[in-house]
């Protein structure tokens, strides 16, 4: 299974959250099992499911596609209401 996701928006991301997550954080989570799978409640990309990941003792929930073994990481942001 390959995951991947966009770099730039990855830069984009990280620079916002103040260094505090990443593509690649979550990528080392999720290889670690330490991840929980959730429903999009989001009516505008119904097709999503979300990992919901722990980074520095907060909730990170981040968005992906799943085709042919290949999990595309969309975007991610900080959810307190899984806290």
């Amino acid at each position: 299974m390959w995951i991947v996701y966009c770099e730039e928006k990855n830069i984009k991301l990280n620079n916002s959250l103040g260094r505090k997550a990443s593509f690649d954080k979550i990528i080392n989570e999720i290889s670690q099992g330490n991840f929980i799978l959730i429903n999009n409640t989001s009516k505008k990309y119904p097709e999503q499911i979300c990992f919901l990941i722990e980074i520095n003792r907060y909730p990170i929930v981040c968005p992906f596609n799943y085709r042919n073994e290949v999990i595309q990481l969309i975007t991610f942001f900080p959810d307190r209401r899984y806290k």
